[in-house]
């Protein structure tokens, strides 16, 4: 019994939290502003864009460097895209799609010569919009 009562209240705990929250609280998932993995020389990385084609059409940029807990992974390539189209469908928020890798790779040239992190900012941007 103390099973299901753990788990209703753990339910109705997620069920109370906004969806920016639910998103901060995933055990896997993007960088978010403000985070950042230091690397071996010195320098820091506040993402790692990868391009490819989406599943559902287009050229998408997604993030291989995720964390979990308070870890930094670099997710292969498949696992990190089959991540982000969870999260896109878990949370009704969808990354702008492109019409070509070069426009894609552009796009995350411009992103990373800002200071990177646009994923995760998409994100909390979307989400802290939704009630």
């Amino acid at each position: 019994m103390t099973d299901r009562k753990n788990a209703l209240a753990q339910s109705n705990a997620l069920a109370a939290m906004t969806p920016l929250d639910r998103f901060n609280a995933l055990a896997l998932r993007p960088l978010v502003p403000g985070e950042r993995r230091n690397n071996h020389d010195g320098s820091y990385s506040t993402e790692i864009l990868m391009t490819d084609q989406s599943p559902d059409g287009g050229v998408m940029n997604y993030p291989s460097l995720w964390k979990r807990g308070d870890q930094y992974v670099e997710l292969p390539p498949e696992e990190a895209l089959k991540n982000m189209i969870l999260l896109e469908r878990m949370f009704g928020v969808r990354l702008p799609r492109y019409g070509s890798v070069d426009a894609a790779v552009n796009i995350a040239k411009q992103t990373s010569a800002n200071g990177g992190g646009s994923i995760g900012r998409f994100f909390t941007n979307r989400l802290s919009q939704k009630p």
